[in-house]
């Protein structure tokens, strides 16, 4: 197949959020598959690029953002959807097989307004509409955001989901009958995600990883943090992610909340790593025991593949798309309640028993490559695509 993805998360030479890994992921899997596969990107300059990346030909589209407006405002997603059309509409339909777009409000609509034109995939991750509401910053100028996603979902009958959370609640914010798409879920390359040779010392190390706000649980991350190196001192945390305000009114930095919320004894067990860059988090990985994400939303994360392909252990959030991956008591443990406590209680019995924490590991390695590896997800996405595209030729 000649299989097109569009996303202007792509990662040029280092990945820019879930979106980008995955459209990197994919496209990889996809190419080691055998198929011909070529990103659509937003260009890294004002020019046009078009070179070879690990097996996939990715074209870089310049866009000048307009002036005095955020990155990804109205406007300019706008104008990056018809700039993704011009460019698909000049090298015509017989291109292309198959198009994914893993971000429906830009790429997507502007595909679909194409009549002449391969089937197109949208693949629901979060949406922009939903990760607004959740930071509490949706507000009546976000509509057009929210027509366009919505826009996208009814008018394509191929969409697939990274996670049955992601497909329910994008069904709730959009108001949609949304129960035709498809769960596909994300891949993860268990070849640079793996367990190292092992850790030595008897004080174990503790990572959270993803951006410093509320969605990702960071505000219950300093009472976690106190109430583990009450019992146990020796214990290390490693934090790493993008500092940024915790929100709902407050505009100071997620770092200085946790640093102010800390006993002094307890600020040398912490270490802030800041934006740990992607080529580099299987190391850190592998220099950690345990994986703490005490998130209030997600859908399919990217943290618990990468850890559990590392042999890592999770204590996550239940009721979130951790669901899909952790198996609660088996290869990490899941809390249902918001409290702190709660979460420093399932993190401290793995703390406890280093050898339990081993074996949930190796149990989550076994899991991922079996069920969410590259070659697995390659040939489920194959199978999907040509469905789609049998039914297109009917």
């Amino acid at each position: 197949m000649n299989i097109g993805v569009v996303s202007r998360e792509y990662p040029w030479r280092q990945p820019f959020g879930g979106v980008g890994t995955y459209s990197a992921t994919l496209a990889r899997a996809l190419a080691g598959d055998g198929h011909r596969v070529t990103v659509v990107t937003q260009s890294p300059s004002a020019e046009a690029v078009d070179e070879e990346l690990d097996g996939v030909r990715v074209v870089g589209l310049p866009l000048r953002p307009p002036v005095l407006l955020p990155r990804f405002s109205v406007v300019e997603g706008a104008r990056w959807s018809r700039l993704v059309a011009r460019f698909f509409k000049r090298l015509g339909p017989a291109r292309f097989d198959i198009v994914e777009a893993p971000e429906m409000a830009g790429e997507a609509l502007g595909l679909l307004g194409w009549r002449r034109r391969p089937p197109v995939v949208i693949k629901i991750h979060s949406g922009c509409t939903h990760n607004l509401k959740l930071r509490g910053a949706y507000r009546w100028y976000h509509y057009p955001m929210y027509w366009r996603e919505r826009q996208s979902l009814r008018r394509t009958p191929h969409v697939t989901a990274v996670s049955e959370v992601a497909r329910r609640r994008n069904a709730r914010t959009f108001e949609l009958d949304l129960s035709h798409v498809q769960v596909l879920h994300n891949p993860i390359d268990t070849e640079r995600f793996k367990p190292g040779a092992g850790r030595s010392g008897d004080a174990p190390t503790v990572l959270f990883v993803g951006h410093l706000n509320r969605i990702k649980g960071f505000d219950r991350v300093p009472a976690i943090i106190g109430q583990i190196l009450d019992q146990w001192p020796a214990v290390s945390f490693e934090i790493a992610g993008s500092d940024q305000p915790l929100g709902q009114g407050s505009d100071e930095l997620a770092t200085e909340f946790c640093r102010r919320r800390l006993r002094p004894e307890h600020q040398h067990r912490v270490r802030f790593r800041g934006v740990v860059p992607y080529e580099r988090m299987p190391d850190l990985y592998q220099r950690c025991d345990i994986v703490l994400a005490p998130s209030r939303a997600e859908a399919f994360p990217g943290v618990c593949l990468e850890a559990g392909a590392s042999g890592l252990p999770v204590v996550g959030t239940a009721g979130t798309g951790m669901d899909a991956i952790v198996a609660d008591g088996e290869t990490g443990s899941l809390v249902d309640s918001p409290e702190p406590a709660a979460y420093a209680r399932k993190l401290s019995r793995l703390i406890a028993d280093s050898a339990r924490a081993q074996e949930m590991g190796r149990a989550a390695r076994r899991r991922i490559v079996d069920r969410w590896g590259m070659r697995v997800v390659a040939r489920q996405t194959r199978s999907f695509y040509r469905t789609v595209i049998e039914h297109g030729s009917k």
